[in-house]
């Protein structure tokens, strides 16, 4: 089961490596205390009910002094998990707008105090737990969706019609009112003509859309 704790993967936190999100979950927990010596069973074992089970040990444990840590510590796990593996983001992914339930009838907590088979599994409302691991997964989710939404977006120049190359730009900018242009130049001289071909480039770039700079150099 990909969503389980005990689904091998490997994860890297704060450069040390887990073999799965239990081994992190439960380390932190033994390190949180004090018991290094429990921590390094954890860390040392391959075996993801041994780590779990020894979790369950740790000396000096205290429920309320965890409770404010454990959210945080499983929120970065599965953040670990699911972000370091393609496949493993995807599948999450996959589940679209389904509603992600920790389906353990003992469990209060990160699950709904329910079995997968009660006949009200599916109502939200005759739940019996917080579901907490099925609202991390979830948020998780949501924010993976989001940010593969901005990566994969392409913004457009808002222009009306169609564009053709700078080349064709710049020979519109170059035959704005042709005759005018060149009777100015033998008027006015050459810079009096720069000036008014510059103010007639201006001119044909705002009719082009404010995408189009106003002034461009042309090789």
């Amino acid at each position: 089961d990909v969503f389980s704790n005990f689904f091998v993967c490997g994860i890297l936190i704060d450069g040390k490596s887990y073999s799965c999100t239990e081994q992190y979950y439960q380390s932190q927990k033994a390190e949180f205390f004090g018991d290094l010596g429990t921590y390094r069973f954890i860390m040392d074992t391959v075996v993801q009910r041994e780590m779990k089970h020894l979790g369950a040990r740790v000396r000096r444990f205290n429920a309320r002094s965890w409770q404010s840590q454990k959210v945080a510590v499983m929120r970065r796990a599965l953040d670990a998990k699911f972000r370091q593996h393609q496949s493993l983001a995807d599948f999450l992914l996959d589940t679209g707008d389904s509603y992600l339930v920790e389906a353990n009838p003992s469990d209060y907590f990160w699950g709904v105090g329910m079995a997968k088979t009660d006949e009200d599994i599916g109502v939200v409302d005759c739940h019996q737990g917080a579901n907490m691991m099925g609202r991390l997964l979830m948020d998780l989710r949501g924010q993976l969706r989001s940010e593969r939404a901005a990566a994969e977006a392409v913004v457009l120049p808002d222009v009306p019609g169609p564009i053709g190359a700078l080349g064709e730009v710049g020979l519109n900018f170059g035959q704005a009112h042709p005759g005018r242009a060149i009777r100015r130049t033998r008027r006015g001289g050459r810079k009096h003509y720069r000036r008014r071909r510059n103010r007639a480039a201006r001119r044909s770039a705002s009719l082009q859309g404010p995408s189009i700079p106003a002034h461009l150099d042309f090789l």
